[in-house]
């Protein structure tokens, strides 16, 4: 499962962890927009990595732009990667996705 945001949204909604069940399985996460960084001023990369990293996540963190090409390569390097993988896995009859932290549930409780 990729997690992604945009440099347009809201800062907020990434660091008041309105979603930390979605950042905990994230497989990898996608900033994207990157080329409007230039003229956005309330999008903190590495705001966004450190909260992503606070919630336990050793996945890899991708800037892209479709407009400049920046981090497309690397992403879908990461994807082939990740395709040839559950093909092994599906081989092996394991085929269970998203990736969960057994404590999970117990640590988004409301």
């Amino acid at each position: 499962m990729n997690t992604w945001f945009a440099v347009t949204a809201n800062m907020r909604l990434l660091l008041m962890a309105k979603y930390p069940v979605m950042f905990r399985a994230a497989d990898a996460m996608l900033v994207t927009k990157t080329d409007l960084l230039r003229v956005i001023d309330d999008f903190d990369t590495t705001r966004a990595m450190t909260y992503f990293r606070n919630l336990a996540n050793r996945a890899p963190v991708y800037s892209l732009s479709c407009k400049t090409g920046e981090g497309m390569q690397a992403w879908t390097d990461w994807l082939r990667e990740q395709i040839a993988a559950q093909r092994q896995r599906v081989a092996a009859g394991i085929t269970a996705r998203p990736k969960m932290q057994s404590d999970g549930s117990r640590l988004h409780q409301p």
